[in-house]
């Protein structure tokens, strides 16, 4: 058997790691939605108006290992969703491309998919993971968790747009590419008549 071209080394790796990652993405989310699960619907509600100390109930302390938890998960499955990411971008450059893809284009391509995803999960999964904290007050501060989600959120949506930037310069870069390539070819069949 021969060497492996490096298109074919990209798609094989590809496929390894779509099939490595994804019943990764389904076991820490389905950890991560238990957690969640009896932090919300168990817990918070048991530690009802139990206090640990003034002004800390024992249902704000749950809600803050549960988001500590969830937050563990969220990056474990953020590092996976990369990992399907990147793979999926590498197929597409290998697939979409007449003669293969070069490593840059490949690059470009695991650039654009990776912001897309990030963007749609990164969202849902800051949802979910926050949902924890809005109840939160310790102490005096009542509106403590909703301020931090708000932060948060600003911080989320600043990250999405940069995220949706980088992916359409990133796709912007091939398009740019496909066309100077194309008017090349035109001008080139142009001068032959």
């Amino acid at each position: 058997m021969g060497e492996l071209t490096e298109l074919e080394r990209v798609e094989i790796e590809s496929k390894r790691e779509i099939i490595d990652s994804v019943p990764k993405v389904i076991v820490y989310g389905g950890i991560s939605v238990m957690v969640w699960i009896f932090t919300m619907f168990v817990y918070v509600p048991l530690g009802g108006s139990l206090m640990l100390t003034p002004g800390l109930s024992v249902s704000n302390f749950i809600m803050i290992i549960g988001f500590v938890a969830l937050l563990f998960f969220t990056f474990k499955i953020l590092k996976e969703i990369k990992d399907i990411s990147n793979a999926i971008g590498g197929i597409i450059a290998v697939k979409s491309g007449t003669s293969g893809a070069s490593k840059e284009e490949v690059e470009h391509m695991q650039t654009a998919v990776r912001g897309v995803v990030y963007a749609i999960v990164g969202t849902i999964l800051f949802v979910y993971l926050t949902s924890v904290l809005t109840g939160l007050s310790i102490g005096g501060y009542t509106y403590l968790g909703q301020t931090i989600v708000g932060i948060g959120m600003v911080v989320m949506f600043i990250w999405i747009i940069f995220l949706l930037y980088r992916s359409g310069m990133a796709v912007s870069k091939e398009l740019e590419k496909a066309a100077h390539e194309k008017a090349a070819k035109m001008l080139e069949e142009s001068a032959k008549k």
